[in-house]
């Protein structure tokens, strides 16, 4: 039980060694980058290790890691010491922040982890394919790690995640089993210390106190870690009995509407699965039979199911990268050539000065394009989402600098984005050059979006926090000069999803559609849209409102903007794959936009409260009674956490960090299999398991020890790789490896695919019969014996 106290030390030195770096890279930001040096430390350690090894000099998993610390130390040595009246002043001045993100992290850290105590079991949805991935991660040498379930292929997968954590456990000797856990409590504790400092450092900069800027941080991230939506309130009222069976079939939520047959006096409802559902509200069902099944998750699910997904690990170099984004918008003027200049001068002078303002911006734009580059290496869908928010925001700032044409924005912006989407794809080229994505194409939403009380239930609280700051943010603009500009932007902005959702309907020939219908439906999204661009574009050039700095909450609007195109992206446009629906889209979109809407809400919040503090009369009655209903409305969203947790904690059989434990209750001679592998395997070993269906037992002995096995989940590699690819060869081999009488055929199958070792147990005797299991005594050794397991090793 060392293993938590060896975590939370190692992320702290991890930290301090990369804050020198961090003080140099956020020089704009009010904190310096203080709450941002642990996923700093950690994203850069993990690509020097990832990167080193690809010249199969330095091992991933032996000297790897130290060596990119000692790499990373080198800097940060001579900026402490080039810096040090500097960065003790300013550790000084900011001695509080630091104090509150600590005892933030520690806590959020160990609650995590004993709720991974009580349940550890790494056993059920995607996490073994997940275990997989981490122990292929961390027992690779070199780059890029094989695919543990097919044996002889990389992983094509968007895998840096993975890397980070094993990376990680690597550098301090943790076990697979108990890392994973360990990175579920991680990954919160280290997001809510970036999620306090990026919010504390946007309202810095409108001039804020530090103790409500701090308090803001908070909000912000209770609303992202630990905030649901509110179908968790409606599975109390429902097993409480309230509601009649017309509302709840109206309501139409899949597994809750009809009589409710299991009432409970509970606290909260006793059905187990009750808590799953929260992530399956938005659908339409017509004869009992859903049309529109989708996906729409959030942090604190995430957390508490247990699946170590890249959507989660992701979280907090979110933060990372909107803290970059945040520290370029506060920088300086961007200096880069216009089309003036362009235009009007000799191509020798020109080609001089863009070098020179390059150069001179190179640094920091190579830093976002660097962590921008790992977000997509993490989570795939993480690049474009964000990269559009960078572009977005560089428009925006030179927008703020230079009173310019669109097209003349263009022209500074697109240097801009030649460096950081090229540094981006470079600095990981080695992945990107050879990852194959389920990407092929955009679709256009045609008969079925969301319904309206659904999307309420989801986005409620967000609506109700945010929608009043954006109008009255919105209400202080003026008409002045330049206003017909901006409005012409803001529309163009908030158009062109529904115009591009317009070219997929004509271009793919669907069947008729309701424009009308479907933009009458969208219009109170696209309104707000609207509102948070003209309002981010006129505070950028005005700067303030009545007298109050207005640069932190331009960059809010630029957040809350972003958020809800994500939210209206999937009502029009999906991604094509091969789940062939929106399921995905809103999935992946949803979440992010859940974080952008966490951040912005703890900002939005500390602005009703300051107007509150200055308001008299009606007007302070009125923000009084806004803030009654937010309360109301965040404490129905934090029922679920603790609700949901003490319902899977009810069903746990075990208290342990290793999540392999609970194999023990089922078959102890299997995890005693799984221990001798795990000691005796050496580098390029292979075996050979029972092949079966997703989210199933089968795979788990390649998925708990790392090493590859002929084939696993078949339907997941297909996703993965979109096509078959050799892969009902490699099941029909497997089977023939089972049940072949002939030891030549058997011994020949095995050497295909250079494999070592053949697993038999419970599911290779049910599956594949045992009447041919004998034959392996003749080429091979039985290094592992029990009553329901054998191992053989080829001679």
């Amino acid at each position: 039980m060392t293993d938590p106290l060896i975590w939370i030390l190692t992320i702290e030195f991890i930290g301090i060694i990369a804050f020198p770096i961090s003080f140099v890279i956020f020089r704009w930001m009010p904190d310096r980058g203080i709450t941002l040096a642990m996923p700093l430390g950690i994203v850069i350690a993990a690509y020097l290790t990832w990167i080193l090894s690809y010249t199969n000099v330095v091992s991933a998993s032996r000297l790897g890691p130290v060596l990119s610390l000692i790499i990373i130390a080198v800097p940060s040595i001579y900026i402490s010491w080039s810096h040090r009246k500097q960065i003790i002043n300013h550790l000084r001045r900011h001695v509080w922040l630091i104090a509150v993100t600590q005892v933030i992290l520690l806590a959020l850290f160990f609650l995590w982890t004993l709720y991974r105590f009580y349940d550890p079991s790494i056993s059920h949805t995607e996490q073994p394919m997940d275990m997989a991935f981490l122990n292929a991660s961390m027992i690779t040498e070199f780059a890029p790690p094989e695919d543990p379930w097919m044996r002889g292929e990389s992983i094509s997968y968007y895998y840096f995640g993975y890397w980070i954590v094993g990376f990680f456990s690597n550098l301090v000797s943790t076990k697979s089993s108990v890392a994973y856990n360990l990175a579920l409590s991680l990954i919160p504790a280290i997001t809510s210390v970036g999620v306090i400092g990026l919010v504390y450092n946007i309202i810095k900069i409108d001039g804020g106190k530090i103790k409500f800027a701090i308090l803001a941080g908070i909000i912000s991230t209770v609303i992202l870690l630990a905030a649901s939506n509110f179908e968790g309130a409606l599975e109390f009222l429902r097993y409480n009995g309230i509601g009649s069976d017309s509302f709840w079939n109206w309501l139409s939520i899949d597994g809750i509407t009809g009589p409710v047959t299991n009432l409970t006096d509970s606290w909260r409802p006793t059905e187990f699965w009750w808590w799953w559902r929260a992530t399956r509200v938005i659908n339409t069902f017509e004869n009992g039979v859903g049309l529109d099944y989708t996906i729409h998750e959030f942090p604190v699910f995430s957390s508490l199911l247990g699946d170590l997904h890249p959507h989660f690990l992701s979280l907090p170099f979110v933060t990372l990268f909107l803290g970059l984004v945040t520290n370029f918008i506060l920088s300086p003027i961007t200096v880069m050539p216009g089309r003036f200049f362009i235009g009007n001068l000799p191509v020798r002078r020109v080609l001089t000065t863009y070098v020179s303002a390059v150069i001179n911006n190179a640094p920091q734009l190579i830093c976002i394009g660097f962590i921008l580059g790992a977000l997509g290496f993490v989570n795939a869908w993480d690049l474009p989402i964000f990269g559009l928010v960078f572009a977005g925001a560089v428009l925006f700032k030179i927008h703020k600098e230079q009173k310019l044409s669109f097209s003349g924005i263009l022209v500074k912006a697109i240097p801009i984005f030649i460096i950081v989407f090229g540094a981006a794809f470079l600095l990981y080229s080695p992945y990107y050059f050879y990852f194959q994505s389920q990407f092929s194409g955009l679709a256009p939403v045609t008969d079925i979006t969301s319904r309206p009380i659904h999307f309420f239930i989801v986005w409620g609280l967000f609506m109700v926090i945010l929608v009043p700051v954006v109008l009255y943010v919105f209400s202080k603009s003026k008409l002045r000069h330049g206003w017909l500009q901006n409005v012409w932007i803001s529309m163009a902005i908030t158009m062109l999803p529904f115009l591009v959702w317009l070219i997929l309907i004509g271009w793919t020939g669907s069947p008729e559609v309701s424009i009308l219908r479907r933009f009458i439906k969208l219009l109170p999204i696209m309104v707000v849209i609207f509102m948070t661009i003209y309002s981010a574009l006129y505070l950028l050039r005005d700067g303030r409102i009545g007298g109050t700095k207005t640069l932190g909450i331009s960059v809010t609007m630029v957040l809350v903007c972003s958020a809800f195109i994500l939210i209206m992206i999937p009502e029009l446009i999906i991604v094509s794959d091969q789940f062939g629906s929106r399921m995905n889209t809103v999935f992946k979109l949803y979440y992010q936009a859940w974080i952008l809407l966490s951040i912005s809400a703890g900002i939005g919040i500390y602005h009703a409260g300051y107007l509150l503090t200055k308001s008299r009369g009606i007007h302070k009655l009125i923000i009084a009674s806004f803030g009654v209903i937010l309360v109301l409305m965040l404490s129905v969203s934090l029922y679920y956490a603790p609700a949901a947790a003490f319902t899977k904690v009810d069903t746990s059989n075990f208290r342990s960090l290793d999540g392999l434990e609970h194999i023990k209750n089922k078959n102890p001679d299997e995890l005693e299999a799984i221990n001798f592998l795990v000691r005796t395997s050496v580098k390029h070993d292979a075996l050979v398991e029972a092949v079966g269906t997703s989210y199933s037992e089968y795979g788990r002995i390649s998925s708990s020890t790392g090493i590859p096995t002929i084939l696993g989940w078949p339907a997941h590699e297909i996703q993965w790789r979109g096509s078959d690819l050799g892969i009902s060869q490699r099941a029909n081999d497997v089977e023939r490896i089972y049940q072949s009488l002939d030891p030549t055929e058997t011994y020949g199958l095995l050497a295909k695919y250079n494999v070592s070792y053949v697993y038999i147990g419970p599911r290779e005797r049910r599956k594949y019969g045992t009447s041919a299991l004998s034959k392996f005594e003749g080429f091979m050794n039985k290094v592992f014996d029990t009553d329901t397991v054998v191992i053989y090793k080829v001679r």
